[in-house]
C-alpha cells in the first residue's frame, strides 16, 4: 500500500515559507511540468516520489523528487508507478482551498486502478477516485556532465526574468564570464537585460549571487521555459544554473533541503 498525508504547515516549518504551504507544492509542480506534457508517472519510492517527463521535441526534461521528510505521512509497502492525467489531477487542486487546518491525504494499493484523494478541514471532507493509466513512459538516465560555468541566484532575482526582462520575445540569451552573467533578450520593440555580478568589497550586504566561471560561454534558450521554471521557484530557497560547451543548460532547484526540480534544457542550435 501506499499512502501519504501533508498539511498545510507545521510549526517546526515556520522558517520555511512556502506559498500557499506545503499542500500547495503538488499544486506548482504539476502545474510547471502540465506546460511540457499532459500525464505523468508518479514513482513512489520508500525514500519519497519520483516524477520524470520530457517533451514531445525532446527539448526539456523534468526531474523532481520529493523527500518523504516532506510529508506528515508516508507509507511506501513497494515501489508503485502512478500514471495521471495532469489536467484531472489539476482541476481539483486548483479548486481546493487551502487553509492553515487542512490536510491532503492520497493513497492506493499495490496494484492499484485507482488513487483516492481525501481533502480535509475540521468537520469536513471531500473525496476523489482518480483512475490511473499504463504510459509506458521511458526512464532517461542522467549521465555526469561537465560544466565551464556556475551561477547561484536568489529566487527573487530569478523571478525579474519572466516579468520585466523576457516580455518582448520567444527567446533569452544567457551570456557568462569571469563574474557576470548577463540575461537579454531582443524584441521587435524593445530590448531588455539584468547583470547580476559577485559580490565585491565594495558591497555592504551579500547579494545572493555567486559565479564561477572557467571558460566563459553564451546560450540563448525558450523564453517559455524560463517562464515554466518560474512557476515553482517560489517553492525553493536558491536557483542554480549550470553551463557547457556540450551540454544541456541545467536549472537545479532546491525545495528547502526536502526535495528537487531540475530542468535540462537543450539550448537553441546556431543556424
Amino acid at each position: 500500500m501506499f499512502e501519504l498525508e501533508i498539511s498545510y504547515q507545521n510549526k517546526e516549518e515556520k522558517d520555511i515559507n512556502f506559498p500557499g504551504g506545503k499542500i500547495g507544492i503538488l499544486k506548482k509542480i504539476l502545474e510547471s511540468i502540465s506546460e511540457i506534457v499532459d500525464h505523468v508517472e508518479i514513482k513512489t519510492r520508500e525514500h519519497g516520489i519520483e516524477m520524470q517527463v520530457m517533451d514531445s521535441m525532446h527539448a526539456v526534461l523534468i526531474d523532481v523528487l520529493l523527500d518523504k521528510a516532506l510529508f506528515d505521512k508516508y507509507r511506501c509497502d513497494r515501489d508503485i508507478t502512478l500514471g495521471i492525467k495532469i489536467k484531472s489531477f489539476l482541476t481539483i487542486l486548483r479548486d481546493i482551498s487551502f487553509t492553515p487546518d487542512s490536510v491532503l491525504h492520497m493513497s492506493c494499493e499495490d496494484s492499484p486502478t485507482k488513487m483516492s484523494l481525501l481533502y480535509k478541514q475540521p468537520g469536513y471532507k471531500l473525496n476523489w477516485d482518480l483512475s490511473l493509466y499504463s504510459y509506458d513512459t521511458e526512464v532517461f538516465s542522467i549521465p555526469q556532465m561537465e560544466y565551464t560555468t556556475e551561477v547561484k541566484m536568489t529566487t527573487q532575482q530569478f523571478q525579474v526574468l519572466p516579468k520585466l526582462v523576457g516580455i518582448f520575445g520567444e527567446f533569452i540569451s544567457i551570456d557568462t564570464s569571469k563574474d557576470m552573467i548577463i540575461f537579454k533578450q531582443v524584441g521587435d520593440t524593445t530590448s531588455a537585460s539584468m547583470t547580476l555580478k559577485n559580490k565585491t568589497e565594495e558591497d555592504e550586504e551579500p547579494n545572493g549571487v555567486e559565479i564561477n566561471v572557467s571558460i566563459p560561454i553564451k546560450r540563448e534558450i525558450a523564453m517559455k521555459y524560463i517562464s515554466t521554471i518560474s512557476k515553482v521557484v517560489p517553492l525553493c530557497s536558491s536557483v542554480k544554473i549550470f553551463m557547457g560547451e556540450e551540454s544541456p543548460i541545467f536549472f537545479d532547484l532546491s525545495i528547502h533541503e526536502l526535495g528537487h526540480m531540475r530542468y535540462y534544457i537543450a539550448p537553441k542550435v546556431e543556424n
